[in-house]
């Protein structure tokens, strides 16, 4: 296992994907940097404590959202305690995400923290196939595109240390229902 996990060469075929879902190849670098941003922080912060706070990351519109008003990160710390606070914190995320403008969201999650729902819990066709790893998740959203990745981690020598990313089935392991409205 290694700690300096390439999180941009591991995403990398993304990168063509967002740029035939946006059209553009700028937007999609953007999106792209974005996502690598993200999962870079929370691998770095996994290392030096061994976990990550549960947040939305949001992709602002720089031109419509109120910075003021509207913060590119929202704490989802409560939301996976049960599948009622589960409901109320997609659909206050849903909420948000179109009040603010955003153009796509990230969501980290620590594994531990997820009473609801279990998506590690399956059977059949929806069977985990990465043991018991701790680790977390990473799920992109937007309105184009949808995807989910598995960090998992294990310990070292006493060290936390983070493997590849494991790109997981949106439709079998979806921490997060869908935040946006799908493009036409």
């Amino acid at each position: 296992m290694r700690s300096n996990v390439d999180i941009a060469k591991n995403l990398e075929s993304l990168k063509t994907e967002l740029a035939t879902k946006y059209g553009d190849a700028e937007t999609g670098q953007s999106v792209f940097s974005f996502i690598v941003n993200v999962v870079e922080s929370a691998v770095k912060v996994w290392h030096d404590t061994g976990k990550v706070d549960p947040r939305v990351h949001f992709l602002l519109d720089d031109q419509k959202t109120d910075t003021e008003k509207y913060a590119p990160v929202v704490n989802i710390d409560k939301a996976f305690e049960s599948p009622n606070t589960h409901a109320e914190c997609f659909t206050y995320l849903r909420q948000y995400a179109e009040n603010c403008s955003a153009k796509a969201a990230c969501m980290v999650a620590p594994k531990s923290i997820i009473s609801y729902p279990q998506v590690w819990k399956g059977q059949g066709s929806r069977k985990w196939k990465l043991d018991q790893s701790d680790g977390f998740f990473v799920q992109f959203e937007a309105p184009a595109l949808r995807k989910i990745w598995f960090v998992p981690s294990t310990k070292e020598k006493g060290r936390t240390l983070c493997r590849s990313p494991e790109a997981l089935d949106i439709g079998i392991h979806e921490v997060l229902p869908r935040i946006f409205k799908e493009a036409a």
